[in-house]
């Protein structure tokens, strides 16, 4: 297994030097490749586009196995509280990654008004107001189709109107003024709703686990598409973080399988505590650029509106621009300046990525530990060590199969052998 994970890190930094290499030496061809050959980029970028078709095509089934199976398998009382310590540690980590980011960004200063003018801007500012954002996060935790939620999501959209010219007198003169009229509307954009996803996936789990023996089909069924799910990302992808962090979890460190198959998916959708750093360092930084002081007040707006904006980041469409400018928006901070971190977004993200993947695989790690009682394994109901003359304490005779704690406290009894057994001693008798 060693060799193993070598071979593949040796490969995997072999290919991003081979994509350095290639993307510096095209350049440098008798016919030098230019940003404008669209055509030889296209083709280029097709094995990449194989790889990212591949990866979301094992997202969905992913978290809807995974999250339907934790919290049928979890006890009740233990999923409650599994899923208080969740939030309390998503929101604990997420408003300290963010007074961390603040206090660097204050100390470090790295705004500067003089280079506002030589920053580079990239694409465009969009028309959005925080309480619109807020509500589609609302909105898309309750999709009104499941099967469009694996690719549809709602989003507000605001058309600028103008309505019907008047005349206002001024005192000497009239002048014909145009009113602006804001009309939101809900569209419907392409992409996959993973807060509906996830909310629709854990309530499904919860009725399965109080359905008992007869919600066991639906649940056998999940857990099957989940073992057949990580098998197939083990064929098809290596690098997909959300599988390699559940299963490096699972086998690597020991962490109870229900705990990550419940945490690390919730996490990935809602946890993110790069984004929300990010996101306080970057308003911070566009507020020192255009050389607008922030009192205490407008640092703790910042920190908290960070924070509730980072809350299911990974549902909104452009995340980065619009939590953005909700952070913005909040401070009356010019929301046009979004542009300047454009530019380098794609580079911040793979950082951003990285402190959000740390923070779900610590959260795993923390609430393993102070839930290690309470998801301790029962002891095994066939114990082949002890006595064959000692009596089972119960009339019960269980099976080898297992389903979850609603299933008769883990273990599934089989009536018929019961019935057999009993037959079977009034014979000797």
């Amino acid at each position: 297994m060693f060799i193993k994970d070598l071979v593949f890190i040796l490969f995997l930094v072999l290919g991003v030097i081979v994509g350095i290499g290639l993307g510096v030496g095209l350049k440098y061809l008798p016919e030098p490749w230019t940003p404008n050959d669209k055509r030889k980029i296209f083709y280029l970028r097709f094995p990449g586009d194989l790889l990212l078709n591949m990866l979301k095509l094992l997202i969905l089934p992913l978290i809807l196995s995974s999250l339907v199976t934790a919290m049928a398998t979890l006890d009740k009382k233990a999923s409650g509280k599994l899923g208080l310590g969740a939030m309390i540690y998503y929101m604990t980590t997420t408003l300290s990654a963010v007074i961390l980011g603040i206090i660097l960004v204050l100390a470090i200063h790295p705004g500067d008004p003089r280079d506002l003018s030589t920053i580079p801007r990239s694409g465009a500012s969009k028309n959005t107001k925080p309480l619109d954002a807020l509500l589609d996060l609302i909105r898309n935790c309750f999709p009104d189709n499941v099967i469009t939620m694996c690719f549809q999501r709602e989003t507000t959209d605001i058309d600028l109107v103008k309505d019907v010219p008047r005349n206002v007198s001024n005192g000497t003169h009239i002048v014909e003024v145009t009113d602006i009229i804001e009309t939101p509307k809900l569209v419907v954009s392409s992409g996959m709703n993973v807060l509906g996803l996830v909310v629709f996936s854990i309530a499904l789990g919860c009725v399965l686990n109080h359905l008992g023996d007869k919600g066991k089909p639906l649940y056998d069924l999940f857990n099957s598409l989940n073992d057949a799910t990580m098998v197939l990302i083990k064929l098809v992808i290596c690098s997909a973080t959300l599988p390699v962090t559940m299963e490096c979890l699972t086998n690597k460190n020991n962490i109870d399988e229900r705990i990550v198959r419940f945490v690390i998916p919730v996490g990935a959708t809602i946890n993110m505590d790069g984004t929300a750093l990010y996101e306080a360092v970057a308003s911070i930084f566009i507020a020192q650029v255009n050389n607008i002081s922030l009192s205490i007040a407008d640092v703790i707006i910042i920190s908290l509106t960070s924070t509730a904006a980072a809350v299911g980041a990974a549902g909104v469409p452009q995340a980065g621009l619009v939590t953005m400018v909700i952070v913005l928006t909040a401070v009356n901070l010019p929301t046009e300046d979004v542009t300047l971190i454009l530019a380098i977004d794609w580079l911040l993200d793979r950082f951003r990525t990285a402190v959000n993947v740390w923070g779900d695989a610590i959260g795993a790690g923390v609430l393993d530990h102070i839930f290690r009682k309470t998801f301790a394994a029962p002891p095994d109901a066939h114990d082949t060590s002890s006595d064959s003359t000692s009596t089972c304490p119960s009339n019960e005779v269980p099976m080898k199969e297992e389903g979850p704690p609603g299933y008769a406290n883990g273990v599934i009894y089989d009536n018929q052998a019961f019935e057999s057994a009993q037959e079977l001693t009034r014979t000797r008798l």
